[in-house]
């Protein structure tokens, strides 16, 4: 479909499931006016506010977004999510009740759930203990398939039930074995490998046409000129050097010294070239350093391909002699209005 034609007719559903299960049990008609939230590294993900015509969420019930857009004998349906409902009360006017909700994804049954006691996580399997504690918070997890399932934690450690909640464990399980912790549409929470925004592909673009408002936020980094990593395995130190070019404004030729970083956290797959994955790594945070970078506030019609997570090209001018924005962007933030516009605003991280 083509999301930038006028005349598209928006329709959204609001479907009732069985918060532990996530069985269908209904539906939700009274809802007046809703708000889908979206933040790629936000600790729940996603959010929906919803506003009603009479009494809130039933108890024990999460609420899934059904879109459904038509337009010129084309229909395209979607499931924008599931969420779990904090209700936040109603009120009688004139003898009307309305009420409202903040609902989340299925996270905030793991940021909401916490154990009585200190438990000592040896070296154990990290899908296995992932699934588990999904359990405890009777979320529904989901792992890509794919994974080395064989593999378990470094080291063992002492997890602080009481203060660390089963998010901050899954979380946990999620650095340790590479991956990023999320929610699918279902409501299930998933494990999935992590890929880098940079060597995403671009899944949309955004053309001038296409966008109703467009700010700009430049950041400009601490002046970085040489980016150093080290690697130790089986006994042996590794280490990788990455300067800027002499021509650069920001290198020691020109600024008469060394402003060094230091890369930790580098990641050396099984069977990888130790020395090509520091030397790649050392490079690309130079050249991250080296350079301001551009955080775009864009308005636009909806579109089904730009998902909070996805990688796009943003193309911009304000007129045509003006040089404009032709740039790779990473979306970490959408907001989608669910009625009859179905406007959305975007945070678009420029990729490097």
């Amino acid at each position: 479909m083509d999301w930038s034609k006028s005349g598209i007719h928006h329709e959204w559903q609001y479907q009732l499931v069985d918060s532990a299960t996530l069985t269908e049990r209904g539906w939700l008609t009274n809802v007046t006016d809703a708000k889908l939230t979206e933040a790629y590294r936000g600790d729940l993900r996603s959010q929906l506010d919803i506003g009603l015509d009479g009494e809130s969420v039933p108890l024990g019930c999460a609420v899934r977004v059904w879109h459904e857009a038509t337009y010129g004998g084309e229909t395209v349906r979607e499931c924008l999510g599931t969420f779990h409902a904090e209700p936040t009360g109603g009120k009688y006017e004139l003898g009307r009740m309305t009420s409202s909700a903040t609902l989340y994804s299925s996270l905030v049954k793991l940021r909401d759930t916490r154990g009585k006691q200190v438990r000592s996580v040896g070296k154990s399997n990290i899908i296995n203990h992932f699934n588990e504690i999904c359990g405890w918070a009777l979320a529904v997890p989901w792992v890509t398939p794919g994974w080395n399932t064989s593999k378990t934690f470094a080291a063992a450690y002492v997890w602080q039930m009481p203060s660390e909640s089963i998010l901050a464990e899954a979380q946990r399980c999620a650095d340790a074995i590479g991956g990023y912790l999320g929610v699918d549409e279902t409501g299930r929470v998933t494990l999935t490998p992590y890929v880098n925004p940079s060597n995403m592909s671009e899944a949309w673009a955004l053309l001038p046409g296409e966008i109703t408002h467009l700010g700009v936020d430049v950041d400009v980094p601490d002046i970085v000129n040489r980016v150093v990593a080290k690697y130790e395995r089986d006994g042996k130190t590794y280490t990788s050097v990455a300067d800027l070019d002499a021509q650069h404004p920001w290198s020691r030729a020109n600024i008469g010294r060394v402003v060094a970083e230091e890369l930790t956290g580098v990641t050396v797959e099984d069977g990888a070239n130790i020395q090509k994955t520091l030397d790649d790594a050392t490079k690309k945070e130079r050249d991250a350093k080296a350079r301001a970078t551009r955080t775009f506030s864009v308005e636009t019609c909806y579109s089904d391909a730009v998902r909070c997570g996805t990688a796009g090209r943003l193309v911009y001018a304000d007129s045509p002699d003006d040089e404009g924005i032709d740039a790779r962007v990473f979306c970490s933030g959408r907001e989608v209005v669910l009625d009859h516009t179905a406007d959305m605003s975007l945070t678009l991280e420029e990729l490097l």
